[in-house]
């Protein structure tokens, strides 16, 4: 039976015939691939789709379903249409096996929705209508701001909104509802033919529509930019598709980007504890001082010697007064100069402090020389007396004669 609804089916051009052995066989349900439910005459076949939008497998229902949302679980749900029967809450398993959840009462012809955090998002006329799968409880519709003519919707968790193609105005528009009824024309991507889009779904920054006229498959960037066909197909009745949540899985690229951060992270972690380094950088920021202190230290104990010696050189001029100028002049500088040398610990050989009744040997042989000095010149003057008294006499004895 299956094999010929598969033939039945790939002779109207809903999927082609070629590989429909491959694509009748047992496909989950449950993966995170994008799921359309296609419907051509009377129940519906629920199909796989891969990335270039084409069918990768299929399961033939046995009833009419559409407004199918896949919840953050993974489990799929929808609204089928029984043959004679009111219209019923459903859950579809990763085996194609229907569950009846409970009966849609008082909705109308509901053929849009989705599903988020445990929540089926359906498209009453011009009414958001949110319904909470576990015990079927709904909440008071919720008006839109404006009329909008679409054939499905996808919940987008990046922004928290549904996104759909409008047909409302003459070209197609991509347009965002909010969850407090708020219509949004996000733009007008060119390349969308007009008609009706029954099936859409978000994968990779893109929504990818369905359209119902053509039964070709459109790639929508969220970006503005123009949209591109990917797939063809055959005329459809009736169409919906469902993707996985978390599928505008953008956040799936963006998390190897903060795991390879983390490892980014460590490297940091690693020179951090290079910051021994910094340990040692302040020991050479304390051991260079010590260095620069200490060779100027010993270069002014030198200067000090020359400046000791130097009152020998100042005997050099003959006058008296310099060597007892200069006398208190070495006694007021080893005062200050020798105490403050001592504490550093660098001139070992210092004389000891003067006493105040203490002279210092350098005086007494200034004032030894300089009483030396007295007596010759008194002994030359004394000379000179006798010499020119000498000859006054000579000259007196000569006038006599």
């Amino acid at each position: 039976m299956l094999v010929m609804r598969v033939i039945a089916y790939a002779a109207a051009g809903v999927f082609p015939l070629v590989g429909w052995a491959a694509m009748a066989a047992a496909g989950p349900v449950g993966t995170c691939d994008p799921v359309q439910v296609r419907t051509v005459a009377g129940s519906s076949t629920l199909v796989i789709v891969g990335p270039s939008g084409e069918p990768m497998s299929i399961r033939v229902l046995p009833q009419r379903i559409n407004a199918i949302g896949r919840d953050d679980d993974n489990s799929l749900y929808g609204i089928a249409q029984p043959v004679g029967a009111r219209a019923q809450f459903v859950r579809i398993s990763s085996l194609g096996q229907i569950s009846v959840l409970g009966e849609a009462r008082g909705l109308g012809d509901v053929f849009v929705g989705a599903a988020h955090a445990g929540t089926l998002l359906l498209l009453s006329g011009d009414d958001l209508i949110t319904i909470r799968i576990a015990g079927l409880v709904r909440a008071a519709p919720i008006p839109l701001s404006a009329p909008v003519s679409i054939g499905d919707w996808a919940f987008d968790p990046t922004r928290g909104t549904l996104l759909a193609v409008s047909t409302t105005s003459d070209r197609p528009a991509l347009i965002s509802v909010g969850v407090d009824g708020t219509v949004t024309t996000l733009g007008f991507p060119a390349g969308l033919p007009r008609g009706s889009y029954g099936a859409v779904w978000l994968d990779h920054n893109a929504l990818f529509a369905l359209h119902n006229e053509s039964g070709a498959t459109y790639r929508v960037p969220l970006d503005g930019h123009a949209a591109t066909r990917i797939a063809a197909g055959a005329p459809l009745t009736a169409a919906d598709a469902a993707s996985c949540a978390v599928v505008p899985v953008p956040p799936a690229s963006p998390s190897p980007s903060p795991i390879s951060p983390s490892p980014v992270v460590r490297p940091p972690q690693s020179p951090s504890p290079v910051s021994p380094s910094a340990s040692p950088s302040p020991s050479t920021s304390l051991s260079p001082p010590p260095v620069v202190a200490v060779p100027p230290r010993p270069s002014v104990a030198p200067k000090s010697r020359p400046v000791r010696v130097r009152p020998p050189a100042v005997p050099s001029p003959r006058t008296l007064v310099p060597p007892r100028t200069a006398a208190p002049t070495t006694r007021t500088r080893p005062t200050p100069q020798r105490p403050s040398t001592p504490s550093r610990g660098v001139v070992p050989p210092m004389l000891p402090p003067l006493r105040p009744d203490h002279v210092s040997p350098v005086v007494a042989n200034a004032q030894s020389h300089a009483k030396e000095r007295e007596r010759s010149r008194r002994r030359v003057a004394v000379a000179a007396a006798v010499m020119t008294l000498g000859a006054v006499l000579a000259r007196s004895r000569t006038r006599t004669r």
